[in-house]
């Protein structure tokens, strides 16, 4: 499971260094997500593979399911920071 952290923290720095957009980082960041889920659902037990990515699906579905709590979490708040910003409507003329 660290082999694939350190793996997601070198693309990070790496992408933020080169100046790839956030979007980009964070497609290649679910690419390899899913890939370890392929791997934890379609290899068998004792496989190296499975073992240097966690051994057990079950983390990497709490690790899902913590990300998505925190996302929604992220969306819910811009949405209420966006409803209550000041409107930028010129003033009403007379």
């Amino acid at each position: 499971m660290f082999l694939v952290f350190f793996l997601a923290a070198v693309i990070f720095v790496g992408g933020r260094w080169l100046g790839l957009p956030r979007r980009a980082l964070n497609s290649i960041l679910v690419v390899l997500f899913t890939a370890v889920l392929f791997f934890q659902l379609t290899l068998p037990d004792g496989n190296p593979l499975k073992d240097a990515t966690g051994g057990s699906l079950k983390n990497w579905l709490v690790l899902a399911g913590a990300a998505s709590l925190v996302l929604a979490y992220r969306w819910a708040l811009q949405r209420l920071r966006n409803r209550a910003a000041p409107s930028e409507d010129p003033a009403p003329k007379r």
